[in-house]
């Protein structure tokens, strides 16, 4: 499920959603103990029936890592072999929580007032002017409390340091521009 994709009225490409968001919801209601610095995922899914498949846990936190790897190079181009469901099955999700948790992140992504998106826009022209050329495409995840990382040519903002303007302003300028 894509939730929104595109460039805003800045010209900054803002994608959310594709194999990421899957990766995140197995993270959670698997409780996978992976070598990544995020925080954890933000609304937290119901685990319902979910169940981490019946493979070694090393094993199953190998799989992720190898997909969030391929993700994180490819930032969205890794196409259907980048979700877990299509390589590896869907044994162990539990649907309906998963469409709950899917619905709760796009209510929590939309609910913004033409205001804040209108001054989002103004730090996003602001730091797209500051960095020039080769602007990185900015993905937004469902991520807790302010965190923003460069990955490879792309930056990851949790929600909260996307939504409000003075947090993202702030988020942008502590990182690095890539070299």
């Amino acid at each position: 499920m894509r939730l929104r994709s595109g460039q805003d009225r800045s010209g900054v490409a803002i994608s959310s959603g594709g194999p990421a968001l899957e990766l995140l919801y197995l993270r959670s209601v698997w409780g996978l103990d992976v070598p990544l610095d995020w925080p954890a995922t933000s609304p937290e899914p119901r685990r319902g029936s979910a169940a981490r498949p019946a493979v070694e846990e090393a094993a199953t936190a190998e799989r992720w890592m190898e997909l969030f790897n391929a993700w994180d190079c490819d930032l969205g181009s890794t196409g259907d072999a980048g979700w877990w469901g299509v390589r590896y099955g869907t044994a162990g999700f539990d649907h309906d929580a998963r469409r709950e948790w899917l619905l709760a992140v796009k209510s929590s992504w939309n609910r913004d007032s033409p205001d804040v998106i209108r001054a989002r826009g103004d730090v996003l022209s602001r730091w797209q002017a500051g960095r020039g050329s080769g602007t990185p495409e900015l993905w937004v995840l469902p991520l807790a409390g302010v965190f923003g990382q460069q990955r490879t040519t792309r930056i990851v903002l949790s929600f909260g340091s996307f939504r409000e303007p003075d947090v993202l302003e702030a988020a942008l300028g502590g990182l690095e521009s890539p070299s």
